[in-house]
């Protein structure tokens, strides 16, 4: 057996805080977020299915140190990201374990659950009248330059690709992405890009702005989420315009951080 784990199972002979505690120091070492991604997934990947969601919800209940917010960053990009890795067959042993344990926040994250709010075709957004008449090539083009003025427009236009080039411009600045991840109605294809990009995803006001737009794929907000303080937490848990099960993820990340329980509950209600 590795030296390193028999030393570290000496030093937390609880193989929970053992897993977290190596997770923490390894990600501590690495600045690049690939290198994050690929520590939470080893580590969670080599201890049982019991022991990977117990970390998961502990890191959840107690997020506040830099290497425990990285964790949680690096686990939402793993889980949205397919690529990386993350297999369907895992997700569903650590949703069944999730489930058992009451561990909701966790849970949910496994699930695909679609926006409280979906735009409609009676909800679109006024066109630009001269970005509507511009060719893709060239707002493409547009979306790479300098023109702060220009750059702002082209944040409505409705094509992603447009959109993705833009949220790596740096003029983009974070004012910018969280004006456009408030906007109500929106595409979940626009959140979702702005979630999961490496750049945006670390702003806590961007996270928050994600979590709260009802238009925003509920996984995702529900991942998100327990990077969020506790009194975002409450506010959330009683906020009829999100999604019930936000809400009711809210409501246990809140109270497991003051010490009450909600377990035993994780499964959605028919």
């Amino acid at each position: 057996m590795n030296v390193v784990l028999l030393a570290e199972r000496a030093e937390f002979p609880d193989p929970v805080l053992s897993c977290r505690k190596r997770i923490e120091r390894r990600i501590g070492g690495f600045v690049e977020a690939g290198a994050h991604n690929a520590v939470v997934l080893e580590e969670l990947s080599r201890v049982s299915s019991d022991v990977a969601v117990s970390v998961l919800d502990s890191f959840h209940r107690d997020p506040d140190l830099p290497e425990a917010r990285s964790a949680l960053l690096a686990y939402t990009r793993i889980i949205l990201e397919p690529d990386r890795g993350f297999s369907y067959y895992i997700a569903g042993r650590w949703y069944r374990k999730a489930v058992e344990s009451g561990y909701i926040s966790v849970a949910m994250a496994l699930l695909s659950i679609p926006p409280h709010r979906v735009r409609g075709p009676s909800d679109e957004l006024p066109s630009d009248p001269l970005l509507s008449e511009l060719e893709l090539g060239w707002r493409k083009t547009k979306a790479r330059g300098t023109d702060r003025g220009l750059l702002l427009r082209l944040l409505s236009d409705p094509t992603i690709e447009v959109i993705r080039i833009l949220l790596q411009n740096p003029k983009i600045v974070e004012a910018d992405v969280i004006r456009a991840a408030a906007k109500r109605p929106i595409g979940a294809d626009v959140l979702t890009l702005i979630a999961t990009h490496s750049r945006w995803m670390s702003s806590k006001a961007v996270r928050k702005t994600i979590v709260l737009n009802p238009y925003t794929p509920t996984n995702i907000s529900v991942l998100l989420a327990p990077l969020l303080p506790t009194p975002d937490l409450k506010s959330i848990a009683v906020d009829g315009n999100l999604h019930p099960v936000l809400q009711r993820v809210a409501a246990y990340l809140a109270s497991v951080r003051h010490g009450q329980s909600l377990r035993g509950s994780a499964e959605i209600d028919d």
